[in-house]
């Protein structure tokens, strides 16, 4: 990946990052990162994804399914759990008189 960082007099430095780290510092360079929830696709939403990535003959119409993405749709389900879970779970506020709100 390359990175283009401008310098104060105007020219730029184009950077190239050569390994990939986690916040953690875990080195995931040709690697990857293991999931920790795994969603599935239909044998249908497979064929449309290496479809996409194939390239395309002389001519040909490419077909991509419009279908809505379940990776996608699982990650925000996880997330909008997250934001209900801590809602409810929330500590009460004490005010400065030592009663919750």
């Amino acid at each position: 990946m390359q990175s283009v960082i401008s310098l104060p007099d105007g020219s730029a430095l184009r950077l190239t990052t050569a390994k990939y780290f986690t916040p953690g510092r875990q080195v995931i360079h040709q690697v990857g990162v293991t999931p920790n929830i795994r969603i599935g696709l239909t044998q249908q939403q497979e064929f449309d994804l290496l479809e996409s990535r194939r390239e395309p003959d002389s001519g040909s119409v490419r077909k991509i399914s419009t279908e809505g993405d379940p990776q996608l749709a699982r990650a925000v389900d996880i997330l909008r759990g997250t934001v209900i879970f801590a809602e409810r779970h929330q500590t009460p506020k004490k005010t400065p008189a030592g009663k919750t709100s």
